[in-house]
Formats: C-alpha cells, sequence, structure tokens
C-alpha cells in the first residue's frame, strides 16, 4: 500500500482523534460530572469485596448471613428468600456518588442502617434520607454525603420491609 505524504498525515491524524474519543468516551463512563463542573467518582457503599454478615435496619429488622442464605427477624416479615437475596445483594454491589456539598435533613426522617461485615470490627452506620430526586446517604464512617438514583432505593429496602419501618410503633 502505498500512500503519499498528505494520505499519510491524513491516516495519523485520523487515528489520534479516533484515539481521543474513545478516551473521552470511556472517561465519561468511569466519572461523572459534578455540580462544580469536576469528576466524581463512584464509590462502594461498603468496601469492595467485603462481605455482609448482618444487617440492621432501624433497630427494628435484623438481617444475618447463615451459611449461603439469609435469615431475617422478625420472622413475620412477608419477603421470599429470593427478594432478600437480591435486597443483600444490592447492598453489597450499591455504588453511589459522592456529593461534595453538606445537606441540611431533619434527622427524623433518617434510616439507620448499621451493617457488620467480615473481617471487620466495627459496624458500619449509615443514614438514608429519601428526597423526591435521590437518596442520600450519610456514611457515618467517612463523614461523607452519597446520592443514589431514587430506583436504588426499593431495591436496598424492599416494600415488604418499608412497611414495617413506616408502621406506626407499638
Amino acid at each position: 500500500m502505498k500512500l503519499s505524504r498528505t494520505g499519510w498525515n491524513n491516516v495519523i491524524i485520523f487515528s489520534v482523534m479516533i484515539i481521543i474519543i474513545f478516551l473521552n468516551v470511556t472517561n465519561n463512563r468511569l466519572f461523572h460530572r459534578n455540580e462544580v463542573g469536576g469528576y466524581s467518582q463512584d464509590v462502594f457503599l461498603f468496601k469492595e469485596h467485603s462481605v455482609i454478615l448482618s444487617l440492621n435496619i432501624n433497630k427494628l429488622i435484623t438481617i444475618e448471613r447463615q451459611g449461603k442464605n439469609w435469615s431475617i427477624t422478625p420472622k413475620s416479615i412477608n419477603i421470599s428468600m429470593q427478594a432478600l437475596a437480591q435486597m443483600m445483594q444490592s447492598w453489597q454491589q450499591a455504588t453511589a456518588v459522592i456529593e461534595t456539598l453538606d445537606f441540611d435533613v431533619s434527622k427524623q426522617v433518617a434510616i439507620t442502617i448499621n451493617a457488620t461485615l467480615a473481617g471487620d470490627n466495627n459496624s458500619y452506620q449509615l443514614d438514608l434520607y429519601p428526597t423526591q430526586d435521590q437518596l442520600l446517604i450519610y456514611n457515618r464512617q467517612t463523614k461523607q454525603w452519597l446520592s443514589l438514583a431514587p430506583a436504588m432505593y426499593y431495591q436496598l429496602l424492599p416494600r415488604e420491609i418499608m412497611q414495617i419501618i413506616l408502621s406506626p410503633q407499638k
């Protein structure tokens, strides 16, 4: 294949343009733009590749790992084992965007999550604040605000569990 000097220049220019476009596309998929104009990376709610041993929700509901299965207390919650396993998988794989702003929210509407992870002596504490356009999460260990899409809310807390949390306490 014989190209003239201008032909080879065109090949080089188009090759460099394709590489730049590829880098921009992959960068935009890995990082999200925040309000300030910078990029923020998704972070896991818990340590990456961690295994949740127990999850306590508002000191009302406790979910514990028993071998490869999960058990829930109180037993009166009407949730299938498959839905419970999917919920716990969502907790282990959930990623959120770090928010740079500090939010002023009512502590009364918070849903408190305490999680015990395998190989970690401390429990993780998260406060969830559902809003119209996002799910705000305050991580007490890192003292960071995180946000999730509202669609993740019912993956993390299915309706069967939300009924118990929102019902008046006796």
